[in-house]
Parts: C-alpha cells; sequence; structure tokens
C-alpha cells in the first residue's frame, strides 16, 4: 500500500497516522496517554485523533477507555510515502549491476584458487579446536 506524504488521513497528516499506528500496533491495547504520546501531541488533545481513527475503522475500542489497532490500521502502518522507481531508474541500476558481473566474470583475480580435486571438510575433525 502506498500513500502520499502530503496527504491527509481522517482530517491527519498521513504521515502522523502512520507513524502513530506504527508506534501503537505492537501492543495490544492503549489508552489516551499512550496515543498523544505515539503521535507526539499536547496532553488532552488526542481524543479529536481517536475519534477521527476510529471513524475510518483504523483502530476500535477493547474496553473502557481502551483502544487497539485494526487489520485496516495495521495495513495502514505498514504503507510506504516512498516514490515509485521510474522504468528508467530501474533499467540504468540493472544495467550497471549486469555491468559489474561481467566485469566479475572476465577479471581472473575472482577466479576460485583452491584444490578442485579436494574437498572443503577434509580437515573438518580440526575445525573449531586448536590444533597442536
Amino acid at each position: 500500500m502506498r500513500i502520499d506524504p502530503k496527504g491527509t488521513v481522517a482530517g491527519h497528516p498521513a504521515l502522523l497516522v502512520r507513524r502513530t499506528l506504527r508506534r501503537l500496533r505492537t501492543r495490544l491495547q492503549w489508552g489516551l496517554d499512550e496515543l498523544e504520546s505515539a503521535a507526539s501531541l499536547e496532553v488532552g488533545k488526542g481524543r479529536a485523533l481517536i475519534k477521527a481513527l476510529a471513524a475510518e475503522g483504523l483502530i476500535e475500542a477493547a474496553g473502557r477507555d481502551a483502544w487497539q489497532v485494526t487489520q485496516a490500521g495495521q495495513t495502514l502502518s505498514a504503507a510506504t510515502a516512498a516514490k515509485r522507481v521510474t522504468r528508467a531508474t530501474a533499467e540504468r541500476t540493472l544495467q550497471g549491476f549486469l555491468d559489474r558481473v561481467e566485469q566479475v566474470n572476465n577479471d581472473p583475480y575472482f577466479l576460485w584458487q583452491g584444490n578442485p580435486g579436494g574437498s572443503l571438510w577434509q580437515h573438518a575433525e580440526t575445525r573449531g579446536r586448536a590444533v597442536e
């Protein structure tokens, strides 16, 4: 899910709502104080946010003065606000990677110089202990 970093959710900045839900989603239940702390709101300013989030279905009552994040709230808390990667950027990045792969494949420095007939485990009995 993507969110507009300049957009709003329930009348509040989308990034503020996402950050608040991220901080609260790991708790089974939380109250007004925890919400105000998670949202960096002044004491007494969280009730409007609780009403707005509940109206949007992002939180639900979990008892008297207790709330919990809903599945929709979990989804929003995991949303990204990053810009999409353009096709040009993706193709440029992929081509750079393929160029590096070709360089490694053509450079003898990266060839393995081990014993082709030997076993990596031939000294397994001494591995992990001091050799006398």
